[in-house]
């Protein structure tokens, strides 16, 4: 009996965290779809081809154009892009050529998942509400990804140890972050990588402490993966956690033989995770490369970044890349105000500091210490390694955006919720700075 009502308070605890995370993505996602109309730079309107494509059931082949629906919504609702003019709303009719980059969709090596879970979604919003506007509808979603991704952030805060308001304020730090809404507030691949981050990294920690089977992980790393290749920033940093806590258990056997306990992560598990995770990257590349047209070659972003070599110098500086993931955020106009520009850079420097607080003054064998050290490596060595991996795979260089780590950015918060609990003014200080960015974001919108 006691057993099942606590069974039953966790769940109506976490129901209620649930909602409470529901409300504040329901918050942001509204008022950034309501305050900012027009496309996202960030290859929204081909993002917009693409899922109206996938709901439509069809493929989308490299080198392709996109299609009237995303044409229209494009012409119709403009673009921050000063200097390019678009063709009138009402033209009879549309081509290609008349939108940036041509008209090519490049989004063709994004894997299908994300649209084929928006797009329903999205079909039965528009049922629902009577909408007209498919980026009208599939913009709303973000609040459920978003929503998903917060809960996730703050469930991995308390399984690390945090307090409530400690996992509760970083948390909110992280719902009114530019680069968090822009993500989440647009047709984009990038919406679902909060979640998915926060999810594998939950699956990983849960996975070291025994509570789950060792295989999972390997599981969160195929579907993380087929949401988007830039996942392999929390699947390399999963990786990195889980090496060190398995040579850490290795230190300690040696120093106390016979007392590991029962059957626990190991070497196999961690390998196993990479096939996994390698899998739909593979298998979509092969998709990809099969399907696409002889045009492909001809796409302007392709060939804009084009390389012949990369130097060590500049692998070195590309460190700045994902240190941290809120930099270099592509923000909507109305967000390029002071106070969200303070906002922003105080969730920088906290981000630097709780992770490398836990990693450096952690308990010895203190698991979020690990985790603070692989988010800490990951966050300097993903702008280099992701450097590397687009001239080697594609003979391309440019700035990488923050938003590729976005997935590293629910370890990161939980770890500075996990510093915050350390000091009894930590947790409410961190919901006060929350609060604020929120309110900053609040005002920019009015």
């Amino acid at each position: 009996m006691k057993t099942r009502e606590r069974t039953s308070a966790s769940l109506r605890w976490l129901a209620a965290w649930a909602a409470v995370w529901l409300v504040v993505a329901a918050t942001a996602v509204l008022v950034h779809m309501l305050t900012f109309t027009k496309l996202s730079l960030v290859d929204e309107y081909q993002h917009v081809d693409y899922l109206d494509k996938t709901m439509s059931l069809e493929h989308v082949n490299g080198g392709e154009r996109v299609g009237e629906v995303a044409m229209r919504e494009q012409a119709c609702r403009g673009m921050d892009l000063p200097g390019f003019e678009l063709p009138p709303c009402d033209a009879p009719q549309l081509t290609p050529e008349q939108f940036p980059g041509s008209g090519f969709n490049h989004t063709f090596a994004d894997p299908p998942t994300y649209y084929a879970i928006t797009g329903p979604l999205s079909w039965v919003t528009k049922t629902v509400t009577g909408v007209d506007s498919i980026v009208t509808a599939a913009r709303a979603i973000g609040v459920l990804w978003l929503g998903l991704g917060l809960l996730s952030v703050f469930l991995l805060a308390r399984r690390l140890g945090a307090d409530e308001w400690a996992a509760a304020g970083a948390t909110l730090l992280l719902a009114s972050t530019p680069v968090v809404l822009g993500a989440s507030a647009t047709v984009t691949t990038d919406a679902p990588l909060l979640a998915v981050g926060g999810v594998l990294t939950l699956l990983a920690v849960s996975t070291v402490q025994g509570r789950i089977s060792p295989w999972w992980p390997a599981l969160g790393a195929a579907a993380a993966m087929a949401f988007k290749t830039t996942s392999l920033t929390v699947v390399g940093m999963v990786t990195l956690f889980l090496l060190l806590t398995l040579l850490a258990r290795r230190r300690a056997a040696k120093d106390a033989p016979g007392e590991e306990g029962r059957p626990r992560l190991g070497y196999a598990h961690v390998v196993a995770m990479l096939g996994a995770a390698a899998v739909p990257l593979v298998a979509w590349t092969v998709v990809t490369s099969a399907t696409s047209f002889p045009e492909v070659d001809d796409i302007p972003a392709g060939q804009m970044f084009k390389v012949d070599s990369i130097g060590w110098t500049q692998i070195a500086m590309s460190f700045r890349y994902l240190f941290t993931p809120v930099n270099n955020a592509d923000t909507a106009p109305f967000l390029r105000t002071d106070a969200v520009d303070l906002s922003e850079l105080v969730v920088n420097v906290l981000l630097i500091l709780g992770t490398a607080g836990v990693a450096w003054f952690g308990l010895r064998g203190e698991l979020a210490s690990r985790l603070g050290t692989a988010v800490f490596a990951s966050m300097v060595l993903g702008g280099p390694a992701l450097a590397v991996m687009l001239f080697v795979a594609e003979g391309v260089s440019y700035t990488i955006p923050g938003r590729y780590g976005l997935s590293l950015l629910p370890a990161a918060a939980a770890c500075v919720a996990v510093a915050a609990s350390r000091r009894p003014s930590g947790g409410p200080g961190l919901v006060v700075l929350g609060t604020l960015g929120m309110v900053a974001f609040l005002l920019a919108a009015a």
